[in-house]
Parts: C-alpha cells; sequence; structure tokens
C-alpha cells in the first residue's frame, strides 16, 4: 500500500526526487573538494589557516554590517524557516507517526488510575480554602475584583456584567479578555462568594488539565500508568503550582491544549470529536483569554494541517472541523465579537526584557523555592521563570529519546526555544514580537508552560517502555517513579498554596464601610476585590488594557479631590440618580441641564437612546463626560456593548452549521433504515 500511495502522490514522488538529488550533490560536492585537497595540499592549507582566522573574526565582522541589513537577512531566514516547517508539514504521511486508534482497556487496579489523579488534584483544595477569609496575594486582587464586580452586577441587580463600573472610572467586563463571566469558576462564585469560588475554580482547573493530558496520552502512549503520570505532571507541576499561587491567569488558560490535541487527533472518526474539540476552543476563549489562548490557537492549528496532509477520508476530515467551528460559534459567539472589539480599541506593544539562557535551566528545573521565599518575591521575572520539575521527570523525559523523537520532543524543543528570549536575531520569538498578536506578549517565557505537556508525555512514555518488559522489578521502579513524583508534587502544593490567599482581611485594606445596593463612591487608590465587595470605585486602579501605569492621567475624579462634586453633578451640585446600576443610570435633572458623569465615556453608551461617542473607543480616560438632559429634565444612561450585533450573528451561524449536519446525518440514517 505505502509504494502504491508514493507511486499516485505526485507530492511524495516529487519528495522522494528532492531527497535523491541533495544527497547525490552532497556527496558529489565532498569528493571534489577531496580531490582539490589531495592536488593542492599547500595551497589547501594556506586556505584553511585564512578561513580559521577569519572564523574567529566572523563575530565581529557579522555585527559590521548595518542593522537595516542583517534585520533584512533575518527576516529572510526566519521566512524560510518556517517555509521548510511549512512544506515539512505538507510532506507527512501517515507513515511518519501514525495517528493513534482507541487504545486498549485498562484492567485491574489501572481502571482506578483516573480516580487516583483527579483525587491528587482536588485534595489540593485544602490549602487553599483553609483561610476562607483571607483575600489575595500578588495579582490574585486583578481578577478577584473583576469577578466581584460580576458577581454583584449579577446577584445585587439582576443584570448581565456588561460594564465594571467600579474600575478605573469604568470598562467593559464580560468582554475583558482576564473575565470569564460565562466560565468554570462563575457557578461557584455565585454559589459561594468571589475568594472561595475562585479557589474551586482553581482546583477544578488542575483536574481537567490532568485529565485532558491523561486521555491524550492514554491515545499515543497507551499504557494507564505512563498516562497518569503524563496528567500528574503537565497538570500539577512546579511551574503551575506556583503560577497559581501568584494569580488565576495559568489556571483558567492551560486545561484547554491536551483536550483539543485530543480531540484534533480522532477528529474525522466520529462527530462527537467535532463537537469535542468546538467546546474547548470555545472553553479556551470563555473561560479566560491569555497568551496561553495564542499559544494553544497555534499549536492546534499545525496539529490540524499535519492532520489534514496525513490523515485518509480527508473529505470526512473537513466535515467534521466545519462542525468544530460551528460548535465553537455557538458557544462564543458573542465573546467572539466583543472582546476582539476592546482589544482593537487597547492595541498595545511592550518589548520583552524576559529571557532564560542554558545557564538558567537547572535552577529553574530543580528550584523547588519554600513559601516564604514566595512571599517576598516581587519581580515579575521570577514568578514568570519558575519551572520545577523534581529530578525524576527530567530524566524520564530525555530516556524517551532512545526510542526515537516523536512529536512531543518537537514541541518540548520549540516551546522551549521560543521561551529563551525576545531580544537577540536567533531567538524566533524577537522576529514573532513584530507580528502584532505577538507584539502584545511581552512575558515571553510563558511558552514553557506549554513545554510541560510534552515534557508530561515524554515522561509518560517513558513509564509506558519501562512496563512493557513485562519483569516485576521494572514495573516496580515504574511505581516507585509516579509515586515519588506524585509525592513531590502534592508536597509541594500543600506548602505553597496557602501563600496565594495569605494577605488577612483587616480594615486597613478597605477603603470604608460597605456601601448601599445602588450606590458607588469613586476612590484614588485601593486594592480592587476589598474596594469592589463594599461599592467603591478605585480610579487609580489596575486594568492591564489601559496600560500598567496606574497613575495615568485621567478625567475622572474621586472623593477627596478638591474637584470632585459627587458621581453626578450639575453647576448646581450633586445629583442623586433615581436608578443606579452597573449596566443603567436614569437621573432627572431641569430641561436641557448638563450633568457631568464620573464615568469614563465611550462608544458602548447610550445616551437618551443616541450613541454620542460612536467614534470613540469603548472607555476613554481623559475625556469628559458631560450629557444633557432631554425637554423633561431625563438623562437615561445605558451601556450598549459594540459588537453584541455581530456576535449574535455568529451563534446564529454556528447554529445553521449545527443544524445542516442534523439534518444531513438523519437523511442519511433514514436513507438506511428504508434501504
Amino acid at each position: 500500500m505505502a509504494d502504491t500511495s508514493e507511486q499516485t502522490d505526485p507530492l511524495a514522488r516529487l519528495d522522494d526526487r528532492l531527497r535523491r538529488a541533495a544527497w547525490s550533490g552532497l556527496v558529489s560536492t565532498i569528493g571534489r573538494l577531496a580531490e582539490v585537497v589531495r592536488r593542492h595540499p599547500k595551497s589547501s592549507l594556506v586556505l584553511g589557516a585564512v578561513l580559521a582566522v577569519l572564523g574567529t573574526l566572523a563575530p565581529d565582522l557579522f555585527m559590521a554590517i548595518p542593522w537595516g541589513v542583517r534585520k533584512g537577512l533575518g527576516w529572510c531566514l526566519f521566512g524560510t524557516g518556517l517555509l521548510i516547517a511549512l512544506a515539512r508539514i505538507l510532506e507527512i504521511r501517515d507513515t511518519d507517526d501514525p495517528p493513534p486508534g482507541d487504545p486498549a482497556p485498562a484492567r485491574g487496579f489501572a481502571r482506578c488510575l483516573p480516580y487516583l489523579l483527579a483525587a491528587a488534584c482536588l485534595v489540593l483544595a485544602w490549602p487553599l480554602l483553609e483561610r476562607p477569609r483571607n483575600l489575595g496575594f500578588g495579582d490574585w486582587d486583578l481578577f478577584l475584583g473583576k469577578h466581584e464586580a460580576a458577581r454583584r452586577t449579577i446577584l445585587d441587580y439582576g443584570e448581565f456584567p456588561w460594564w465594571d463600573p467600579w474600575t478605573r472610572g469604568g470598562f467593559p467586563l464580560a468582554a475583558n479578555p482576564q473575565c470569564g463571566v460565562i466560565s468554570v469558576q462563575m457557578p461557584f462564585i455565585l454559589l459561594f462568594g468571589t475568594t472561595i469560588g475562585m479557589r474551586i475554580a482553581t482546583v477544578i482547573c488542575f483536574l481537567l488539565a490532568a485529565e485532558g493530558a491523561r486521555r491524550l496520552a492514554r491515545l499515543w502512549i497507551g499504557d494507564p500508568w505512563g498516562s497518569f503520570a503524563a496528567g500528574l505532571i503537565y497538570g500539577l507541576n512546579g511551574a503551575v503550582l506556583v503560577a497559581a499561587v501568584a494569580a488565576y491567569h495559568v489556571s483558567m488558560c492551560y486545561p484547554a491544549l491536551p483536550w483539543m490535541l485530543y480531540h484534533l487527533a480522532r477528529l474525522g472518526k466520529r462527530p462527537v470529536d467535532a463537537v469535542g474539540l468546538g467546546f474547548w476552543t470555545a472553553f479556551s476563549v470563555l473561560n479566560g483569554i491569555q497568551y496561553f489562548t495564542v499559544y494553544t490557537a497555534l499549536i492546534a492549528g499545525v496539529v490540524w494541517l499535519r492532520a489534514l496532509r496525513a490523515r485518509e477520508g480527508r473529505l470526512r476530515f473537513l466535515n467534521q472541523t466545519v462542525l468544530a467551528i460551528g460548535v465553537f460559534l455557538l458557544l462564543a459567539g458573542w465573546r467572539v465579537a466583543t472582546t476582539g472589539l476592546v482589544y482593537r480599541d487597547f492595541p498595545r506593544a511592550y518589548p520583552s526584557s524576559f529571557r532564560s539562557t542554558l545557564d538558567m535551566v537547572p535552577g529553574l528545573l530543580f528550584g523547588r523555592h519554600l513559601a516564604e521565599v514566595l512571599k517576598r518575591q516581587s519581580l515579575p521575572e521570577f514568578w514568570e521563570s519558575v519551572r520545577y520539575l523534581g529530578p525524576i521527570v527530567p530524566s524520564l523525559a530525555l530516556a524517551s529519546l532512545v526510542r526515537g523523537w516523536r512529536w512531543w520532543h518537537t514541541l518540548i524543543l520549540l516551546t522551549l526555544w521560543l521561551s529563551a528570549g525576545a531580544t537577540e536575531w536567533y531567538q524566533p520569538t524577537y522576529w514573532l514580537s513584530h507580528w502584532p498578536i505577538f507584539s502584545t506578549m511581552h512575558v515571553i517565557t510563558r511558552w514553557h508552560f506549554m513545554s510541560m505537556l510534552g515534557v508530561g508525555l515524554a515522561a509518560g512514555s517513558t513509564i509506558g517502555w519501562i512496563r512493557s518488559i513485562g519483569k516485576p522489578w521494572w514495573n516496580g521502579l515504574a511505581f516507585v517513579a509516579i509515586a515519588a513524583v506524585a509525592a513531590d508534587y502534592v508536597s509541594y502544593g500543600f506548602e505553597v498554596l496557602p501563600v496565594a490567599f495569605s494577605v488577612a482581611a483587616d480594615e486597613s485594606h478597605f477603603p470604608g464601610p460597605p456601601l448601599p445596593t445602588g450606590e458607588i463612591v469613586q476612590v484614588e487608590t485601593c486594592e480592587g476585590f476589598p474596594a469592589i465587595s463594599r461599592g467603591y470605585g478605585v480610579i487609580h486602579g489596575f486594568e492591564p488594557l489601559m496600560g500598567y501605569d496606574r497613575d495615568a492621567p485621567t478625567a475622572r475624579l474621586w472623593r477627596g479631590h478638591p474637584d470632585y462634586a459627587g458621581e453626578f453633578a450639575t453647576d448646581e451640585g450633586e445629583v442623586r440618580p433615581r436608578h443606579w446600576t452597573p449596566n443603567r443610570i436614569e437621573l432627572e435633572v431641569r430641561p436641557g441641564q448638563e450633568v457631568t458623569i464620573n464615568q469614563n465615556p465611550g462608544s458602548w453608551w447610550l445616551v437618551n437612546g443616541s450613541r454620542p461617542f460612536a467614534a470613540d473607543r469603548c472607555a476613554e480616560m481623559r475625556r469628559p463626560y458631560v450629557v444633557r438632559a432631554d425637554d423633561r429634565g431625563r438623562v437615561v444612561l445605558q451601556i450598549r456593548p459594540r459588537g453584541l450585533g455581530a456576535g449574535l450573528w455568529l451563534h446564529a451561524a454556528g447554529a445553521a452549521i449545527i443544524a445542516v449536519f442534523a439534518a444531513v446525518g438523519w437523511l442519511g440514517r433514514a436513507g438506511v433504515r428504508a434501504r
């Protein structure tokens, strides 16, 4: 069959001819050089000495070339590398790395391994929940504040949380990339409160990531114990645990990658995998958007291209791809449209100073930082570089190379290279950082979280190989290795995770007593969650899309400012609203009177039914917000998100795609029954 496919595939024939021509040319060139050296030994010796001297000067000579020329050359090399990678993907055949089939069912105690993996993840709820009243450490306050704003909008005001009036004078909330309103965390937040709900969601995300990696490894490795090890390493490695101490940004995003790769490996077999791929793609957008969302999409896109080239039954594969797109649009259409416009309003480009050199690798992999050390650390470079794996896992991953190169080794190599830095011409992230999306992602070391999936699969494959030997002693060695890694990671979680919520909730963190429902007062500075939980807004708060400078100029005022006259004021003084919710404000003043609103104006606001700031961004900090009452003295301000109409059309398109597939499937089954 292989010979026939090569004869009928023009790309395969061309590839074979190119390989033979390249090899023949290399052998011929080496032979001619050897002949020249044999005939002219003295001249060859002199020329070799000159080239050796020039070789030592090569770096200086290279740097002497004007920067514009060197950069152009770099773009040519980078583009050539991308074209070579694309050509390699297009020439892949099933025989290169066969797609996996369904694994054999687990037997005996191995059937309990998924439950043990779940238990290892869920037990980490204890160190997170042991101080339920405490506030968040580090950047946890950003995520707690946004989700507290969503919780209050839903429960206290009965509205969908489109707008956050409590942060920086007002900013989109449900369309904020780092706030997942339809997400894992929101049901727990509504049931148990924001701080408890976010902690539970963190543990659930550990579980989802570990189980996704276990299932992916089960497909490609087969061995239940090796798959258990892969899930454990990806779900609970030291990098993930330390990141969970600092914030929710990794936990909310990293579960999607293994699940998407799992369903991509099975895409084209059954429609359920297309539905699964669409669901987890939507999950990566709905649960929270971060660097990892882009990384996951890029990796999944490459895998999809590989599968399209290598997989038999391409028409079925493409059909199920369309079904996956339909599921994605049905679930996440509104999020894609509204959040995309928010991103468009606030483009940013930050040069990266993050890097990971080879001499740092041992310390990064084996540095098991104590909780007391984490409490004192404030450098972003430290938090973004920790990737503790312990001594066993890297050894198992390296041992997997003995059995040949697999795709997870490529994943490790490329993602580690991408995380190495963005300051030198030989670092691919330097060139990627010139592209629109990648220019916003300056913490390039976060690529290493993607590496952890490859490390888990590599280590798991070694465990599977050890167990395949069939000797009791080797099986015992594999069990001891897995038990040691599990004990190491779980104990490390118990040690460091309490730091995530180690800030005592004393009154010094709050701006004042709780405000009545329906009132808001802006303060100058405060932590986000303590202020929002009591109804206060923070003018110099933290919203990354608006910039990292919390003291940036703004037209909004705060309590204690000499010109502050209230949240709503006329030339006669403060105006008390007849009705106030985050998404809707009703005022009554004299007909035609001007009212100053202490919120950011923008294209999301309707004023008495019209959109006066349609040409502006969604939130403008530096512009005054002055409106005029109608002839009855009424001012009605309402939030109407830009892009929502397009989002609804995306939902409709997704529903139509699914309906077409369902109808075709039903008609096909009806035709079979009729025959």
